[in-house]
C-alpha cells in the first residue's frame, strides 16, 4: 500500500455548515452529513483519500466514484458505510439529490 496523501488546506472540507454561510462542498457536489462513520479511516484509506479525510469528502468521493465509474446502486454505496449517520447530498451538474441515514435510523434526517 502507497503512503496516503495529507490534506492541503485548500483540499479541506468542513463537516458544518460555517457562520459565514459557506456550504461543505466540493466539484458543484454540496453535502451536509451529520453522525459518525466508524470505518472512515479504512474507507478513506481504500479509496486513496487524504489523512484526515472527514465524513463530508468520503461521502462526496464515495458519491462520484459512484456516478462515473460504476453503473451500481445507491444502496451498493451505503452498504459499505459502517456508523450512526444521516446526510443529504447534491450533485448540482445532474440536478440529483440523495438522501440517506444508517440502516437503524439511528440519527434522524430531521
Amino acid at each position: 500500500m502507497g503512503a496516503r496523501r495529507r490534506c492541503l488546506p485548500e483540499q479541506h472540507i468542513r463537516g458544518a455548515v460555517e457562520g459565514d454561510g459557506v456550504q461543505p462542498a466540493k466539484d458543484d457536489i454540496f453535502c451536509l452529513f451529520d453522525g459518525v462513520l466508524d470505518n472512515l479511516g479504512s474507507l478513506s484509506q481504500q479509496d486513496g483519500l487524504c489523512e484526515g479525510a472527514n465524513e463530508v469528502l468520503l461521502m462526496i468521493e464515495a458519491y462520484k466514484m459512484l456516478r462515473d465509474r460504476a453503473p451500481y446502486p445507491a444502496s451498493f454505496m451505503l452498504s459499505q458505510f459502517s456508523g450512526s449517520y444521516a446526510f443529504v447530498l447534491f450533485d448540482k451538474s445532474t440536478s440529483s439529490l440523495l438522501v440517506a441515514c444508517d440502516p437503524e435510523g439511528k440519527v434522524s434526517l430531521f
